[in-house]
Order: C-alpha cells, then structure tokens, then sequence
C-alpha cells in the first residue's frame, strides 16, 4: 500500500492552530479515519488503534513553517499562485494541481485558504497519508457540531530551542562578550563537505567542544570563526536532499532505499551529497547488426545537477533534488562577535560552549558557567599543571584499590569531576601515561561514572555476562 491524499474543508479561522483542531474533532465526529468502527473514545485512543496511521487529519498533530512529518504549514499567496493560478482558490484547483501535491510527502499537510467573492471562508486541509489508505476526505458541513468531541488537553509546550555557541570572558565580562552566534545543528552535514575539506579539520575540533563549557584562547576560536566566514561567504545556505516519486509524494528513507540500487540515481546523490553542480554519467549503448549486437559503446554524459532530476525506477520515476533549508549562520551575529573578539588580546583565556539552547522572549538564554565550572583541554594546561592531575589520578587510582574512597561521598563525588573533565578528552588520550595505564584509568572511569568500587564493578560486570551466557542457552 502506497500514500494516498486526502482533504478535509472545515471554516476559516485566522488561528490556524485552532483552525487545525477544529478540522480534527470534525474528522473524528464523521468517522472518517481507518478504524472509526471501533469507535474509540477519543482521538488519541484512534491514533493509540492505528499505531499513528489514521489516514486521515487525526495524523497531523503540529504546525510548521515548512513541510514537516505529522505536521501541517501554510500555502502562501504566492505559492497559490503558482500551484492554482490564483491567490483566491475556491478549492476546485486542488485535487488535480499536480505540483501542489508533489510539494510535499507522506505524512504530511499543507492547508489551502479558500476565497469567496475576494473573502477568506475555509480552510482546506490537503494532506498524504503514512501508508494507509485515504479515509479522510470530508467537510465540516458534513457533521453535526453539538457532537464534537471537546478539545483535548495538550501536554506543556517544550520550550523552543535553537542551536549556537555562547562565548564569554573568563574572569568578568568584556566589552561585546558574552555573545551568542546561532550555527545550524547540522552544519557539517547539510553543507557540501569537498569544496572546503581544508577547514573540515578545524570544523570537526569545534563541534568536539559540546556537552561542556571549556576554556580557548582568544586566538584559537578568532580561527575557527574566521573559517566559518569564509564558509558563510564562499556557500551561504544549507541544503537537504530529497528523493520523491513522480506524482506521489514519498518520504526520504523510503527514496533513498528505493534508488539505492539504481547507478545513475546513486551517482547524483553521492555527487550532490559531495557538493559538486555537476557530474559525468556512464552508459553503455549497444549496436546492432541483422538483428545481433555487433558492438557495446560506452557513453558520457555530463549532467547539470543543480536542479531536480528525473531518473527512471522500474515502470516510474524518482525526482532526486536538494532544498535550500537556511543561512547555517547569522552573519550579523557572527561580524558582532568577530569585532568584540579583535578587542582582547589574542593570548588572553575565553570561555565558550556548543550546543541546543532554548529561546526566551526570541533570545537564546545565556547559561549559568561560572569561571570554576570551565573545563580547560589537556593541550593547554602547563607541564606543572599536567604533573598534578596525573598525580591527582594516580593517587585516585591507588585510593580505590585500598578501598579508603568510597562511593556516595564528597570525595567521590569531586574525584568524578575532576577525572571526567580529562579523561573524555582525546589529547589525554594520547600522553604516554594514559597509553601505558589503559586498563587502571578506564577501570577507574568506569568505577566512578557507575559509582562502584573496582570488586563491585566485576561483580557486575560478571553478573551481565552470565545473564548474557544464559540467554543465549536458552535461544539455542
């Protein structure tokens, strides 16, 4: 069973939250959804029966400002205009304004304001389904409204988050710091890697700055941000492939496992994947003679990938593109930063932190790191400094094995601190103590991210493998 769409025409609001809502409950009134003869009691029990795949309005839960699975967004007055040839449908364009339903792919919605003499007076909901049949095409002058079911209660808002570094002075603020520059969270993905393999480094080492404030000197992150310009500079937006199936709309894995097989189609996406405009197709063109092949030419053709492209698949065709998602950075943020940086001096410690953070009032929120929280690399810390944290984990180390640190104590719980913070970092890694004492340190690691002592931790670990031994037994 492949995706099929459906409509579902419900009155105007300019809330198109509501407007969604709305279209749900009527939905559900008039039964039009895969297992409405069952008759369950509310629209989630009907989405808990179908394991999500109502085929209908009931699987679209959220709005978005591009398509996105589960979710409906908003045609614009100049995507009307392109799809039906007016910014005033009256919704007669619709079902066959191909390009519109190729728009988009399965399992998700795209709502079409409808006009009357100039006026907006519904709202369609035009949408694909996950894999089930289309059972949800209706209108709300089909339903009588004292049967809607009341409007369910939904779960708190997660707060909006967006993806960026904050960097901030160590010791006080600076003029122009802390700041923040928003990245897109899939930069080294979405951007073509192969024009820019010489900054790929640079790249790699900055997003390895996650999951913990750390300590960089004024001079290393004017490096790494001076790259990120060039990038901004040289390819400013970030792109997604997309792998659709001609006049059905289909999601992007099954795209993707569809045309693995296929030569030509795998060659455009690793070559667009790459980052390149264009590629060179083989292809073999055999010659006849009196009805025999006498000859098999080898072909080339050079193919301009910077549009989409059709590609035979079996008795159709798959469209294989990529879609301009965004700018990956906020260029007037990151000038911002650039200037306030030019004014310490390049030796001078900054603090800085990577991730996801959420957006108040439209403004990330700034994290609470002060100065003893930062994390400083291994590769910078002097050879007196050095010297101390590796006494300080030997000393660990000798602690655990005479049993006189325990777990659940102060003690404990600092020493888990403290060894984290290095024993994550590759540059660790690399010394020659870390090389010749493995086994003690990931021993010790290990002990204290569980919070066992070394004879609780082979207890365990022995407990797990004859768990594992009996399980096997039993599958044999």
């Amino acid at each position: 069973m492949g995706a099929e769409n459906y409509m579902w025409v419900t009155r105007y609001q300019r809330n198109l939250a509501k407007a969604l809502d709305t279209a749900r409950r009527e939905t559900f009134a008039a039964g039009r959804f895969l297992g409405a003869e069952k008759k369950p009691s509310s629209i989630a029990a009907a989405l808990e029966a179908a394991e999500g795949d109502t085929g209908s309005l009931l699987d679209i839960t959220g709005i978005s400002k591009t398509p996105e699975l589960c979710s409906v967004c908003s045609v614009s007055a100049k995507e009307r205009k392109a799809f039906f040839g007016t910014e005033h449908p009256d919704g007669s364009e619709i079902a066959d304004a191909m390009e519109f339903w190729e728009s988009f792919d399965r399992g998700m919605a795209r709502a079409v304001t409808l006009y009357e003499q100039g006026h907006p007076v519904k709202i369609c909901f035009a949408g694909w389904t996950l894999d089930a049949p289309a059972m949800g095409n209706g209108s709300y002058e089909e339903v009588d409204e004292r049967k809607l079911p009341p409007p369910e209660k939904k779960a708190p808002k997660e707060p909006e988050m967006v993806g960026g570094v904050w960097v901030g002075a160590m010791g006080g603020d600076h003029e122009g710091l802390p700041a923040f520059l928003r990245i897109h969270g899939d930069l080294l993905w979405k951007i073509p890697l192969k024009p820019f393999s010489e900054e790929f480094g640079t790249l790699i080492s900055f997003y390895r700055m996650m999951a913990r404030p750390e300590r960089i000197r004024c001079r290393r992150i004017l490096e790494i941000l001076e790259t990120i310009a060039k990038l901004a500079d040289r390819h400013p937006c970030c792109y997604s492939l997309s792998v659709n199936s001609a006049g059905m709309a289909s999601c992007g894995m099954t795209g993707n496992e569809e045309v693995r097989h296929i030569d030509e189609a795998k060659t455009i996406l690793t070559t667009i994947r790459a980052g390149y405009d264009y590629c060179k197709l083989k292809k073999e063109q055999v010659q006849y003679e009196e009805g025999k092949c006498c000859k098999v030419i080898e072909v080339v053709e050079e193919r301009d990938l910077r549009g989409e492209h059709e590609v035979p698949l079996g008795n159709g065709i798959v469209k294989i593109g990529r879609r301009k998602i965004s700018q990956f950075v906020d260029c007037e943020q990151l000038a911002a930063l650039l200037e306030a940086l030019s004014k310490c001096g390049k030796g001078a410690y900054l603090k800085h932190c990577t991730g996801e953070w959420p957006l108040k009032n439209g403004q990330p929120v700034m994290p609470n790191w002060p100065d003893e929280a930062v994390v400083i690399p291994w590769s910078e810390l002097t050879p007196e400094e050095r010297t101390a944290e590796l006494s300080f984990f030997k000393n660990v180390l000798q602690r655990m094995s005479d049993g006189t640190l325990c777990p659940q104590t102060p003690e404990w719980e600092a020493a888990k601190k403290r060894c984290a913070a290095y024993f994550l970092q590759e540059d660790f890694k690399k010394t020659p103590e870390y090389i010749a004492g493995k086994a003690e340190y990931d021993m010790a690691f290990s002990c204290l991210t569980l919070d066992k002592t070394p004879a609780e931790l082979q207890q365990w670990r022995r407990g797990l493998q004859e768990d594992l031994m009996k399980r096997f037994a039993t599958r044999k």
